[in-house]
């Protein structure tokens, strides 16, 4: 059977079959039953974790119209089924009119209504709506896992700044418990523990337990899951408005070009000073240098203008307008000195290169960024090379 030639007398009988299934006093269901009573909260635990993922991991999430209950439908059309908004609204009413104390118990006693993936689901909108610079360009960092079921374990961080939140999900929860011959919510993570970075704030608050503790060096999974088998955690920088940081400039970074630029080694050592909690990198000016001023940036012809030694070889390898053969064929040995001779000699190459290719019209998309700087920066008269 098909949608442009349907055998009715076939699709009638599956559905007879079906429904046939679902008679309560049939053999079937009577076998059926005790087994999705011992895999239904397995299920609903996996549910819940993609549900966390989706909203944590790096990206947007797309939450379905309809699914922030139990969505058992099938595919078109069966899924696109009017949604009970009244429903959902008079859910939610019950769950605000609960006591908070008891609202994650009350949340589990009555997760086969989906009570429990509606909640999360507005905890998880309204948290990435208040972090959204977190969520939507905050770094990614992968946690280690230790212990006897370090295996079991998926965490990662997400930080902007010095907001940080930890997505904590569980794997194979029913080996677990056949295992140890237990339930779900007895599991004894024994000395499971989650490694953290050296720079996380030292507090945590546990947005779906609503617990609170401190973090230093790792966090015990039997404390943090010891309500609900999977977590969210949210640290935060104490505010602050002292700070300290370093002063360095930046052609003295490492460089295989003569002098350090603001390539990947500038990126680096900012990710350093942020690790050591550093607020400040302090920096000489950015104007050209000559070399009869003996490259002093407060000694500038210019200023106006930027120094195109700081410009990185690396970064034209990125935007396209270099090769990786005549990178490395600019390539040389960093040194514990600035060589600013090498340094100007290998960009003059390099930008001759670089122009050229730029110049042929090989790239559509940086001549519409140039474009577009052009437009903008209307006080700098551009030269319209293509």
């Amino acid at each position: 059977s098909n949608w442009t030639s349907p055998n009715e007398q076939y699709e009638e009988a599956a559905k007879a079959f079906a429904k046939g299934l679902l008679n309560e006093d049939s053999d079937f269901m009577k076998s059926f039953s005790g087994f999705h009573r011992k895999v239904a909260d397995f299920g609903i635990i996996n549910s819940l974790s993609q549900l966390l993922l989706k909203f944590t991991c790096p990206g947007v999430p797309d939450v379905y119209q309809g699914t922030e209950l139990w969505d058992l439908s099938l595919v078109d059309p069966d899924n696109r089924r009017p949604v009970d908004y009244s429903k959902r609204a008079k859910l939610l009413d019950e769950i605000d009119a609960g006591s908070a104390d008891d609202l994650l118990q009350l949340l589990w006693d009555r997760r086969n209504e989906g009570l429990i993936k509606l909640w999360m689901t507005r905890v998880l909108l309204q948290e990435r709506n208040a972090s959204a610079p977190v969520f939507e360009e905050g770094n990614y960092l992968p946690l280690r896992t230790e212990g006897s079921y370090k295996d079991n374990i998926v965490a990662f961080a997400r930080r902007q700044g010095g907001t940080w939140y930890i997505t904590i999900v569980p794997l194979h929860l029913a080996a677990i418990c056949k295992a140890q011959g237990t339930t779900l919510e007895a599991i004894d993570w024994k000395n499971t523990r989650i490694v953290l970075p050296e720079d996380l704030p030292g507090s945590y608050t546990c947005l779906f337990s609503k617990a609170n503790g401190k973090a230093k060096g790792a966090l015990a999974v039997r404390e943090i899951l010891s309500r609900l088998p999977l977590e969210l955690l949210k640290l935060e920088d104490p505010a602050s408005e002292r700070g300290a940081g370093i002063l360095l400039a930046i052609s003295s970074l490492p460089a295989a070009f003569g002098i350090g630029d603001m390539g990947p080694e500038a990126y680096a050592f900012a990710d350093f000073l942020s690790r050591g909690r550093q607020k400040y990198w302090q920096i000489l000016p950015l104007n050209p240098t000559e070399q009869a001023a003996g490259h002093s940036p407060y000694s500038s012809y210019s200023s106006m203008g930027g120094n195109p030694l700081l410009i990185s070889p690396e970064l034209l390898k990125k935007d396209g307008l270099i090769t990786e053969d005549e990178l490395l064929s600019h390539r040389r040995e960093a040194s514990e000195t600035a060589d600013y001779a090498a340094a100007t000699a290998i960009r003059e190459s390099m930008f001759e290169i670089a122009f050229n290719r730029f110049d042929s019209g090989s790239s559509i998309t940086l001549k519409q960024e140039y474009d577009r700087f052009c437009a903008a920066e209307s006080m700098i008269q551009c030269i319209n090379y293509l």
